[in-house]
């Protein structure tokens, strides 16, 4: 719940609907540790990260940065 709860607490500065997507699964809104979690992701899983709203892109930008610096799923 660690990696979800990080996500979440990231998404929920930016003023943006972001969504986190694993093929063959529902998209799961960013901001719930719950739906996160329901993804049922493992690391090296590739995950496709979007956004809806003004701050859009910098709310992808520090999604993806988690991911890339190992803190994400």
């Amino acid at each position: 719940m660690r990696v979800a709860a990080q996500i979440a607490k990231i998404v929920q500065r930016f003023n943006a609907a972001v969504h986190i997507r694993k093929v063959g699964r529902p998209q799961a809104n960013a901001g719930s540790i719950l739906e996160i979690m329901s993804l049922g992701a493992t690391a090296g899983e590739h995950l496709s990260v979007s956004a809806d709203g003004p701050e859009k892109d910098d709310a992808v930008k520090a999604v993806t940065e988690l991911f890339e610096q190992g803190g994400g799923i």
